[in-house]
Order: structure tokens, then sequence, then C-alpha cells
């Protein structure tokens, strides 16, 4: 326990100076590097945040036993007792009780004592249980509405066009493509099983193409599987507010990458239509 906070202090430490550091020069070399690049940073920094333990564990060294052989009037009692005395064979014979208790062991009682590395470690367990189990049911409640309100994509000119865009980026594999009521902005959905989620209003092609493009280079670049690494982090450095600042920033940088590597698939006339439709889907 003492070691598992001591690691996760130094994390939080160590992890808290990078964050502001690459943030800040982040900031000031914004146009000089692609978003790709800062992403593979935050991406370092996440996964050695993720693991406050060791994962290799000390092998202990095997000492041969030695064997040492004491006389018997030598040997030192450490019960505090006195060691048995041999009866005198010309004596009265010594009672079966007192032999007994002289070789009883002194009782140990057992007590529970919460320590302070104990308290803290409980305090930061509560802390990232509350995280946890927020983020469950908040994914929890968004799957129930998918559930029930989903419907699969049976416009054929819409399946036409996004088989023609994962051609385009030679996806072997797409993710299954549903249309959600009262959903403001596509946006794809599920760790294991993805899903990319359309809104109900009709979209012209050219629309419709930027907007496959941008959610499929999500699923090309596993960034779904990123954020979840971001989550995990959030959750079991719940108290420390660099790490929030540092999702946000995560979030960003994702979508302008992923803008970055959609302009490879375009034309330089549809780049227009495509930084509008971005900017409409997300309310900007």
């Amino acid at each position: 326990m003492t070691d598992f906070l001591t690691r996760l202090g130094a994390l939080t430490l160590g992890g808290t100076a990078a964050i502001l550091l690459l943030g800040g020069l982040f900031w000031l070399t914004c146009t000089r590097y692609a978003a790709c690049w800062r992403c593979w940073c935050w991406l370092l920094i996440c996964l050695r945040m993720a693991l406050p333990f060791s994962l290799v564990q000390p092998i202990p060294t095997r000492s041969m036993p030695v064997q040492i052989s004491l006389p018997t009037d030598r040997v030192v009692y450490q019960t505090g007792q006195l060691p048995p005395t041999a009866p005198d064979p010309g004596g009265p014979p010594i009672p079966a009780s007192a032999e007994a208790e002289n070789h009883t062991a002194p009782s140990i009682q057992a007590r529970f004592v919460l320590t302070r590395s104990g308290l803290v470690f409980l305090l930061w367990l509560a802390g990232a249980a509350v995280v946890l189990i927020g983020q469950l049911r908040r994914y929890g409640t968004f799957l129930r509405y998918l559930r029930r309100w989903t419907e699969p994509v049976t416009k054929e000119a819409i399946l036409q066009q996004f088989q023609r865009t994962g051609a385009q980026m030679g996806l072997q594999r797409l993710p299954r493509l549903l249309i959600c009521p009262g959903l403001s902005a596509p946006m794809l959905a599920g760790l294991l099983c993805p899903y990319l989620l359309l809104p109900w209003e009709e979209l012209d092609p050219a629309q419709l193409h930027s907007i496959l493009l941008h959610e499929l280079t999500h699923y090309r670049r596993r960034d779904i599987f990123f954020k979840a690494l971001v989550l995990w982090v959030c959750v079991l450095h719940w108290f420390n507010p660099a790490v929030w600042w540092m999702a946000r920033l995560v979030e960003q940088e994702l979508e302008l990458a992923c803008d970055d590597a959609v302009l490879v698939y375009l034309p330089a006339g549809d780049r227009v239509v495509y930084a509008e439709t971005i900017l409409k889907a997300s309310g900007q």
C-alpha cells in the first residue's frame, strides 16, 4: 500500500510537470509541428501515468539453510518465561497442570490499526470509484438510448457512399452504420464493437462524404482507444487538475490530427466544403 502511494505520488509530480511543460510548449509552437506529433507525446505521458504500480516483482534470493545446534542449557526463551526444569528424581513429582503452564505460549490478540497511509489509500480509492462509476453510468445510459432509438441505415445512396469512402481509405472492415434521432452531430462510438452514428437530418452528398471521411479517419487511427486510455488516467489521478486539463487538450489534438489526415484524401476544391461541414457539425 505504501509502495503504491509512493509510486502514485511520484507519477503525479512528474506527470504534472510534463503536462504543464508540454501544454505551454505546444501552445507556443502549435503552428510549427503537426497535431499528430503532439498526440504521440500525449500518448506517451498517458501510458506512463496509467501504470502506478510495478509490473516486475523482485525475485527473492534463495539462501542455503544453516543449521546450528545449541546446548540446551544456553537456549534463550523469547516468551518471557523461565525454561522448564527437569524434575528432581528424589523430589516430589511436578503436577501436570504446572507443567502445562510452563509450556503454554502467551496468547496474541490481533488488532486492526488504520495508519495514515491506509487512510490516504482509502480516500484515493473512494474518489477513483466515484469517478469510474459515474463514467460507467453515463456510458450505460447512452447505450440504453442507442438500443432504443437507433436504426440501421437503409438508404442505398448512403450505404454506397459509405462503402466507397471506406474503399478510398483502404479499410478492410467498416463499423456499423446507424442513424440516431436527436443526435446533434455524427460520432463514432463503441470500444469493442464500434459503430458510426449519423443524425436524422438529410445531408447532401458532399457533406455526407466529408462526415464519413472524418469519422472513418477516427476509426482508422483508433482514437477511441486513446480516449479510453485518457479516461483511465483521469480515474487514477482524479485529484489532479492538470490531468483533466490534459484530457481536454488531447480531445482537441485528436480532432486536429484527424482533420490533417482527412485533407490528404480531399482535393483543394473540396476542402472548403469539408471545413464548413465540420464547423456546422460541431456547432461553431
